[in-house]
C-alpha cells in the first residue's frame, strides 16, 4: 500500500487569503438563494484546502 501525504492545513495566512476569501464569502452572502458555483484549483501544497477553510471562517 503507497502512503499518502497528510492534507494539514494552515491557520497562519502565509499566502494572504484573506481578502480573497472575504471577496468570495462576500459573493456567497449575496447570491442569497441563487445558485453560485466557486473553483478553487492549483497545484498540491498551493493552499487549496487553508484557502478553503480560510473561506469556511469566514462564512
Amino acid at each position: 500500500m503507497i502512503p499518502m501525504w497528510n492534507d494539514i492545513e494552515t491557520t497562519s495566512d502565509y499566502r494572504n487569503f484573506l481578502v480573497l476569501s472575504h471577496t468570495v464569502a462576500e459573493s456567497i452572502v449575496e447570491s442569497a438563494e441563487n445558485p453560485i458555483s466557486i473553483r478553487v484549483s492549483g497545484n498540491w501544497g498551493s493552499g487549496k484546502s487553508s484557502m478553503v477553510k480560510r473561506l469556511g471562517d469566514e462564512l
